[in-house]
């Protein structure tokens, strides 16, 4: 992908946040013949290779890694649907990337975070020159919170938060 190309992606990505914004919370729905296509498997193939969840700036020199670019194409070329179905991916890295793509683009999370407030795998996450061990269903609750990852997203609110974190604690 050339740096032109990625710059295409990126400010399509930017009217669609905005146009989704606009509209308010989106709802995604799956029904029994709800697939992913050949092209968004072979994105989250890749992801899964990677062995980690890249922010969007890492390292000292503060650079758009490979693995972040891919999130960004599987942003771009998944619907709100396949994104959804791949929350339940046997990757972690491909789980998380695919709620945080929901997350950029408006969808309600407070049901997709409900249904994986259990999920305790672990993945490692980079962000700038931090490196994490986390788990699933910890860095869903951090997308949402106010002041972490991700400025571009809506947040829950402070009581939200509170409740996720003491049911995150009990199953802990």
């Amino acid at each position: 992908m050339t740096v032109k190309q990625l710059y295409g992606l990126v400010w399509v990505y930017i009217i669609s946040v905005i146009a989704c914004r606009e509209m308010g919370e989106i709802n995604v729905v799956l029904d029994e013949k709800d697939t992913i296509s050949n092209q968004v498997r072979k994105i989250a193939d890749n992801i899964a290779i990677v062995k980690t969840v890249d922010d969007k700036s890492t390292g000292l020199a503060g650079i758009i890694s490979s693995q972040y670019k891919m999130f960004l194409n599987l942003m771009y070329r998944a619907t709100n649907k396949e994104l959804l179905l791949l929350t339940s991916n046997s990757s972690p890295n491909v789980r998380a990337y695919s709620f945080w793509g929901l997350a950029k683009k408006g969808v309600n999370m407070k049901p997709i975070l409900d249904s994986h407030i259990n999920d305790t795998s672990n993945f490692i996450f980079n962000s700038g020159c931090i490196i994490h061990n986390t788990k699933i269903n910890n860095f869903f609750l951090l997308l949402l919170t106010e002041n972490y990852i991700d400025s571009d997203i809506r947040k829950l609110d402070n009581n939200e938060v509170s409740g996720y974190k003491k049911l995150i604690e009990k199953k802990s």
